[in-house]
């Protein structure tokens, strides 16, 4: 090693330094490109504001303030078909009851650790623990009862164009 030429020793330094940067530069772009969960709407009760969160998250949640659980899930519609924050409107809120959140909670845990899930509540009696509500209503509906399915159905009128409001997504 002490017969190599002081400026083929440089090289070396080069090349393994410009390896280095590009290996760094690989991890850059491969954790850019790793999938992330989809993002969902949520609405924060007490401040009357949109935010972003993970979609597996079970309303409700933290919202943006004060600590309490008072962000629910939003779906957000616009009339106009883009999407902008200017056109973007909220058509109802969802939550769940503390007992069907418990248990979509307990059977995301199995997923994560294999606990065992907490079923309570079956498929068709959870329904009576999934709400809506519009942002201006003081009072949560069942998701099946004749004021919840007007509430998720209501939205979609043609507006003054003909065109039928769409979902946004974050």
């Amino acid at each position: 090693m002490d017969k190599i030429p002081k400026s083929d020793r440089a090289k070396l330094g080069l090349a393994i330094a410009l390896l280095g940067i590009a290996a760094f530069f690989f991890y850059r772009f491969y954790q850019n490109q790793q999938e992330r969960e989809p993002q969902v709407f949520f609405y924060d009760l007490s401040e009357g504001q949109l935010f972003v969160n993970a979609q597996s998250a079970v309303p409700p949640i933290v919202g943006l303030n004060d600590g309490e659980e008072d962000g629910v899930r939003a779906i957000v519609i616009s009339a106009d078909g883009k999407c902008s924050e200017e056109g973007r409107q909220v058509a109802y809120l969802e939550k769940y009851s503390p007992e069907l959140k418990r248990q979509f909670e307990s059977f995301r845990q199995r997923d994560v650790d294999g606990t065992p899930p907490v079923q309570t509540l079956s498929r068709s009696e959870s329904k009576a623990h999934h709400f809506v509500k519009r942002v201006e209503d003081s009072k949560w509906h069942p998701i099946n009862s004749p004021q919840g399915i007007g509430i998720t159905e209501g939205w979609r009128v043609p507006g003054p164009g003909g065109q039928v409001p769409v979902v946004c997504v974050p």
